[in-house]
């Protein structure tokens, strides 16, 4: 019985196994299109075999576990490439989004609004007076400024939509960290004897889901749990224990157990978290960074030439700047305040209209810097305070005046080459120079390692660099006159002119063609100028081809040496070939030799234009062999035109129109002519017909010009021809010194030396110059007109014998020195076209009658001053109806006023004046404070500010900066944070604030703290040294383009709105500057202002209105009216003043007066007010009265200069007299002012009248210029860590633009392909999983039949088993 109990049991087991096989395959089935599921299946193995009889006996089977087929490295593979794939998906979305926000294809794009808006303003140049033009101008400014705000606000929600998304899918990783977590429990629970597998399938799709939200990694214990961190390690399941994560403030948080939080946000890379982590933290941010950068520069650039124009009338309602500055009213925090270029001026014209006719003043406001360091501070003043000082009359301090006055400086020196031109000039020469302490120092002038280089720039910007010296280079300004090239009989067209332009380190050929006419030859030539001239923002082109001129004039501001290299006449050929004949066997390939490259065409006569082109065609092919050789073509019709350029040689020779024949080269051919000026064979404009056979080639040269008959013009010099090819010139320049110093050159005058001394000689000093006439100075004088005029008393006359500049200066020149002026008074210096007299006993240089006979026209250019800061240059004319000129004197007369504040900015009551008259030491009264002014400039309107300790010392603040700041061309300001506090002492917080950043540091101080106290900001870092610093005190730093800061304190010399409307105030004439509540400014007619009228005289002895002039030096001293207030002098020489309406407040400056002229303080603070000026000193008794009237607002109007000299930028950066208002794209709006149109900028006001021009476009040209202009720009790149990080990029506006649509579009390529391959791997991942892992239906139904017939005969061993066991029990 036991052997059929065995088999009965076997048969049973056997049952039992192929029934869970056959489960598992039906399992299988059933998740045959369950992506996630993974193939089940169970092995079975024999059982232990019994021992029967001797024998081992088989005891059936016995079923395994059921296991997947997956291989878990897969799973993982795909897991990593489905979160780089999930993450480039999620970022592609985004960015298809934002391409098309800068389609190119629509209307609106900036691309299309931009081109629009130029455009406009080039129609109104055409029309300037134009409503419609100027309403155009309008609209496209709105249309633009209105894309800007869309745009950004469609980044900005883009940004928004992230948020929303990323907040989502941290909800959904929460989620699915909780589900993964309780599948671990179920796996764990499940496993101790067996596979769960279908959780852990489960499980493993929701890692796959996890995954497409954020990078992870996943390992399995020992347990079959699955733990899961993110890419940073930062645990999200372990076990059955989930950590979840929180998206705070735009940062994704991970969250301990306990509670705490760290910041994962940078660590997150991959997933759709990761990409659209990477699209918010990078590429929006620099879309949106580039685009406010476009919309500032577009605003800057148009505000700033629209501030310099003028509209269609003067303005007379109150005109309110749109920009305000930050603490203390610095100009330098204004949003565009690092823009101000301080070494040009602010002027505003003002338009009376209470005269008959109207008459136009004009106020110019120097916005030099000071240059005279205050230092050495001692003593003490009040504890905790600050004191703020301001200079209320410009001057110098302790300086007299070099000029360089070489022989060679400032005139054309001509030789074979450059060099030597130039070293005629200035030659290589050693300038030593000696302080007032006998210190040397030397300068070596030369091309050389080490050397300074020789032109008047570079020796200016090196002698600025020695302590004591400050110098500036005058303009450079050199005439190219091609009027031999016009007029030329040997100039044919196609000939080339060529020369290589010199401009400071430029050195560019230009080559240009003569043309059909003189018209194009003009053309030719300006466009060929041109193009080396917009290289240079120093270089100006002033030449109007349209204009039949023939000169052009090249100016260098900076005073760079211009010049003339190899200047040379190239003649060249050109061809016509045409009526084209095929050999006699029909249509047919043809060869010929050009210049030496073969030419293969096909010729058919009965279509002439065909074979044009085909031949046109062959040229083509051989297009890099014949442009290397100088050749170029056109079609015309039927005809190819062939030019050679650079002297190209134009042979054509071996035609053959029979390739298949050698004996002959066949009966075709085609007719050759050429151009007035090209011989062929030696006749000029021949033409000659080529036959294969007969005449197979032709000579072509240019006709050669005659030698010596084709020059250029430069200056009054020539080029070309028989004499020199190559020109310089030079600038001078002028240098202030320090008291005691000296200068020598080791050149000898009449070989280069700067100076027109003799070789180591010092160099004359003086105190004031005039020069007269210059590069243009001299208008409409006639030969045989007689100039006369007087020089401090002394006459000068001579006569005119040439109109020329350099002439007519040297005639001036001549006439000067043998005036009789004292020698040791005055000196007289000749630098080309020019002639200066310098003064050098501290009084200034009077030139007065001045007269040219008969010849109302002529002027004469003055200019006086030192080239920079408060003494110029100022330039005027003198001619019969303005015949004074007066210079300035250079060292005296500056002014300082001084207030005191306590620490909490409250005025004590106490201040000041300080009078300076040289530099050395100054104190303040009522104080044992004092400083040390050293030498330099003090510029009217600049102020500075000193804080105090609690002793009352001077506690300026000592800083250092170094590093790269992430933000370039940029402002960081920094304001103290209540309540301040001594540096190195007391800790003390700032609060800084970028265009594009800001944050707050902390200058810490504890018992272990040493100064410097280094903070970081932004890439750079602050080492605090020692200083106080009151609450809201501000300090400043300017970085350039390459993130280098300038640092800016108050204790250094700078502008603020508030000392500027002073400034302006004191000069101004009607109109007041106003700072309003938000320290923006604002021009006025409404507030009461008062002049000075009906001057009057006693009519003998000097006292006469022709010998007389008042000038109000200080505008806001008159306060009220009064008749008839006077100055009166009596036959003893004593002055007074008659009338007095300030009831003995005003004096007299000096007291005495004085015969020439002498000021009136009406204040009482110590300044004249009133300059009383006489042109020849005044005799015995007499008086001068004046009245003081009350204006009338509605008679004045004010618009703004556009003269170069007034280009300081600073009404484009206080925001008046502009189109555009805001900063950035967010912000930027058309300014309301115009939307009177009639104040829309299209012209200039007139500064020889005051009047707007009528039918002026300049400014609206200089508008549409703007189009083309090359602007440094910040290319943007930022990081996941939050850095970003700025380079400068050169690009015009639409240029720029277009770099942002190219960079995107290479951003959306790169995208787009690691997106492909991403999900390239993945599909190839997916195919071998399936192959793996998949269900197939073909092996489960081989399965189910295996398990089945095996079921089968199971059943049968049991019926077979049991009928045995009947048959047994039958057997009893």
């Amino acid at each position: 019985m036991a052997g059929i109990n065995s088999t009965m049991n076997i048969a049973k087991q056997g049952l039992a196994a192929q029934q869970l096989g056959l489960n598992v395959t039906g399992h299988n089935i059933a998740n045959v299109n369950n992506p996630n599921f993974s193939r089940q299946s169970v092995s079975q193995a024999a059982n232990a075999p019994l021992v029967q009889s001797g024998h081992l006996i088989g005891n059936g089977v016995m079923s395994q576990q059921i296991r997947q087929t997956a291989d878990q490295l897969l799973e993982d593979r795909i897991t990593s490439q489905k979160s780089a794939f999930s993450a480039s998906e999620a970022f592609m979305n985004y960015m298809k989004v934002l391409s098309g926000m800068f389609s190119e294809s629509s209307n609106t794009s900036i691309s299309q609004l931009l081109p629009d808006f130029w455009d406009s303003w080039n129609t109104l140049a055409n029309n300037p007076d134009g409503a419609a033009e100027r309403m155009n101008v309008y609209e496209n400014g709105v249309k633009l400024s209105e894309r800007f705000n869309i745009m950004e606000r469609d980044l900005w929600q883009l940004e928004q939509d992230l948020h929303s998304d990323i907040q989502n899918g941290v909800h959904r990783v929460n989620q699915l960290t909780v589900e993964i977590a309780r599948l671990n429990q179920s796996v764990m629970g499940q496993e101790s004897q067996r596979t769960s597998n279908d959780n852990r399938d489960l499980r493993n799709e929701k890692i796959k889901e996890l995954s497409e939200i954020i990078d992870i990694k996943s390992f399995e214990d020992e347990k079959g749990a699955v733990t899961i961190t993110t890419a940073g390690g930062f645990p999200l399941v372990s076990g059955n224990s989930s950590y979840d994560l929180k998206y705070e403030s735009g940062q994704v948080k991970w969250v301990a157990s306990d509670g705490g939080r760290v910041d994962i946000t940078e660590r997150i890379q991959g997933g759709k978290l990761g990409g659209w982590l990477e699209m918010r933290d990078v590429e929006i941010p620099r879309y949106r960074r580039e685009m406010d950068a476009l919309a500032r520069e577009t605003i800057w650039n148009v505000n700033k030439s629209h501030s310099m124009g003028a509209g269609s009338y003067y303005m007379t309602e109150p005109l309110k700047g749109t920009y305000q500055p930050r603490q203390s009213n610095w100009l330098a925090t204004l949003p565009y305040g690092d823009r101000i270029d301080y070494s040009k001026d602010f002027g505003m014209w003002v338009e009376n209209k209470g005269t008959i006719p109207s008459s136009y003043t004009q106020t110019v406001v120097d916005m030099g810097v000071s240059t005279a360091a205050v230092q050495n501070w001692s003593g003490t003043g009040a504890a905790d305070s600050r004191y703020d000082f301001e200079v209320v009359r410009s001057g110098t301090t302790g300086e007299s005046l070099w000029l360089a006055d070489g022989q060679n400086l400032g005139t054309v020196q001509t030789a074979a080459d450059p060099e030597t031109a130039l070293a005629q000039a200035i030659r290589r020469q050693t300038l030593t120079i000696t302080d007032g302490n006998g210190n040397v120092q030397t300068l070596e002038i030369g091309h050389g390692e080490g050397m300074i280089e020789p032109s008047s720039a570079a020796i200016a910007a090196a002698l600025n660099g020695v302590d004591g010296l400050q110098s500036y280079s005058l303009s450079n300004q050199l005439e190219l006159d091609m009027d031999s090239i016009m007029g030329s009989a040997h100039m044919q067209e196609h000939d080339e002119v060529m020369f290589t332009l010199i401009a400071g380190d430029i050195r560019e050929e230009v080559v240009f063609r003569v043309g059909e006419d003189d018209a194009a030859t003009r053309s030719n030539f300006d466009a060929a100028l041109r193009a080396v001239v917009d290289q240079s923002e120093d270089l100006n082109l002033e030449f109007d081809p349209s204009a039949g001129t023939t000169v052009a004039v090249l100016k260098s501001t900076k005073g760079e040496n211009l010049g003339i290299a190899d200047f040379r006449v190239v003649d060249n050929a050109s061809i016509t070939l045409d009526t084209f004949v095929e050999d006699g066997d029909g249509p047919g390939l043809a060869s010929f030799t050009l210049g030496g490259v073969e030419i293969r065409f096909h010729i058919d006569e009965s279509d002439q234009e065909a074979t044009a082109k085909n031949l046109e065609a062959a040229l083509m092919r051989e297009k890099t062999a014949l442009q290397s050789r100088g050749i170029s073509w056109e079609r015309n019709g039927n005809a190819l035109n062939l030019r050679g350029s650079g002297g190209a040689a134009m042979d054509i020779s071996g035609l053959n129109t029979r390739l298949d024949d050698e004996a002959s080269a066949g009966t075709g051919g085609f007719r050759v002519t050429g151009a007035s000026g090209t011989l062929v064979d030696d006749t000029d404009a021949g033409s000659v017909n080529l036959v294969g056979d007969s005449v197979s080639g032709v000579t072509v040269a240019p006709y050669e010009q005659s030698g010596g008959m084709v020059t250029l013009g430069v200056d009054s010099e020539t080029l070309g021809g028989v004499g020199h090819n190559s020109a310089m010139k030079t600038a001078t320049f002028t240098v202030f010194a320090a008291p005691g110093m000296e200068i020598r050159s080791s050149a000898d005058p009449a070989r280069g030396s700067l100076f027109n001394v003799t070789a180591d000689s010092s160099v004359p000093a003086a105190n004031a110059i005039l020069t007269l006439g210059g590069d243009g100075g001299f208008t409409d004088f006639n030969v045989g007109d007689e100039v006369s005029f007087q020089v401090d008393g002394v006459t000068v006359t001579f006569p005119v014998t040439a109109s020329d500049d350099r002439t007519l200066a040297g005639d001036l020149e001549t006439a000067l020195l043998g005036a009789g002026l004292d020698a040791s008074l005055y000196r007289i210096a000749g630098s080309g076209s020019s002639v200066s007299i310098l003064r050098n006993d501290g009084e200034n240089i009077r030139i007065s009658e001045f007269e040219v006979d008969d010849n109302l026209a002529a002027k004469l250019s003055v200019v006086t001053g030192s080239g920079f800061g408060l003494e110029g240059p100022f330039q005027s004319v003198l001619d019969n109806a303005s015949p004074h000129a007066e210079s300035a004197v250079f060292g005296t007369g500056a002014a300082m006023e001084w207030r005191e504040y306590d620490s909490h900015g409250e005025f004590t009551g106490r201040s000041g004046l300080i009078s300076i008259q040289d530099s050395g030491p100054y104190g303040l009264s009522g104080t044992d404070l004092s400083f040390h002014l050293a030498p330099g400039t003090l510029v009217a309107g600049n102020t500075f500010s000193i804080n105090t300790d609690d002793e009352g010392r001077a506690a300026p603040l000592n800083m250092s900066l170094k590093g790269r700041a992430g933000s370039i061309n940029d402002s960081y300001i920094f304001t103290v944070k209540p309540p301040g506090g001594a540096l190195g002492e007391e800790t003390v917080t700032l609060q800084w604030e970028s265009r594009y950043g800001h944050g707050e540091v902390v200058v810490e101080v504890d018992e272990r703290t040493k100064p410097p106290i280094y903070v970081e900001v932004d890439g750079m870092r602050l080492g605090f040294d020692s200083g106080i610093l009151f609450k809201d005190d501000i300090f400043v730093i300017e970085t350039d383009a390459n993130g280098n800061g300038t640092l800016l304190k108050g204790s250094d010399w700078h502008w603020t709105t508030d000392s500027f409307a002073a400034q302006f105030n004191r000069q101004g004439e009607g109109v007041t500057a106003r700072v309003l509540h938000d320290g923006s400014l604002e021009f006025t007619t409404k507030t009461p202002t008062f002049a000075i009228s009906d001057l009057g005289c006693s009519g003998v002895n000097g006292f006469c209105d022709v010998n007389t002039r008042i000038t109000i030096l200080d505008a806001t001293a008159l306060q009220e009216e009064a008749l008839d207030f006077g100055l009166e002098r009596d036959e003893d020489g004593k002055w007074s003043i008659r009338n007095d309406y300030t009831r003995g407040v005003a004096k007299l400056v000096p007291e005495d007066g004085d015969d020439s002229g002498f000021g009136i303080d009406l204040n009482g603070n110590g300044l004249a007010d009133i300059q009383l000026s006489f042109d020849q000193p005044v005799t015995g008794s007499g008086y001068v009265e004046m009245d003081i009237l009350k204006r009338k607002p509605d008679h004045y109007g004010f618009a703004f200069s556009g003269e170069q000299a007034h280009n300081s930028g600073l009404a484009a950066a206080l925001g008046v007299n502009t189109f555009y208002t805001g900063t950035d794209a967010s912000s930027i709006k058309v300014n309301d002012v115009v939307k009177e149109t009639g104040l829309i900028s299209a012209g200039t006001i007139d500064p020889a009248t005051g009047k707007i021009r009528p039918g002026d476009g300049s400014t609206a040209i200089a508008m549409a210029d703007l189009q083309g202009k090359s602007i440094q720009f910040e290319e943007w790149r930022f990081s996941r860590s939050g850095k970003a990080f700025a380079t400068q990029t050169d690009a015009s506006l639409e240029g720029y633009y277009q770099k942002i649509v190219g960079n995107m579009g290479t951003r959306y390529q790169t995208e787009l392909r690691s997106m492909e391959f991403y999900g390239t791997m993945l599909y190839n991942l997916g195919q071998q999983r399936d192959s793996l892992s998949a269900v197939s239906l073909d092996e489960e139904m081989v399965n189910l039949i295996k398990y089945q017939q095996a079921y089968t005969a199971a059943a049968k061993l049991i019926t077979v088993s049991d009928e045995m066991l009947s048959t047994l029990v039958n057997m009893r």
